[in-house]
């Protein structure tokens, strides 16, 4: 059974820490950490030169902290776009559609979606 995992990508001189995952009940056992950890050792002993714990969403406090406990930096991120558009309640429905979608879809079905999709990309 998979406790942990995390996705990281390198560009030029830089490792980014863009995605981890645990298994809830499998917390205790600091899975994510030890793949940070893991991932430090590795990137400097590559010769990297720097390692970005990457974006937090502003009201996920639980990542910004876990990322401020291996040295991290909170910043401001803003966006512009061109053309400029209003916000409305319209941008993010399809998203929570999704969301509400995957939250009761059983874990097999899910997992085979993956199995099917994931093959066709990158």
């Amino acid at each position: 059974m998979p406790i942990a995992s995390i996705l990281t990508l390198n560009h030029k001189k830089t490792v980014t820490y863009k995605y981890g995952a645990s298994d809830a009940q499998m917390h205790p056992l600091g899975g994510v950490s030890l793949l940070l950890w893991n991932t430090i050792q590795q990137t400097k002993a590559a010769g990297y030169e720097a390692l970005d714990l990457g974006r937090s969403d502003t009201g996920n406090e639980g990542l910004a902290a876990f990322k401020e406990h291996w040295g991290g930096v909170r910043s401001d991120l803003r966006y512009w776009r061109y053309p400029s558009r209003p916000h409305s309640h319209h941008d993010t429905l399809p998203k929570k559609i999704a969301q509400e979608i995957v939250k009761v879809t059983p874990d097999r079905v899910l997992v085979a979606a993956g199995n099917l999709l994931y093959r066709h990309i990158g």
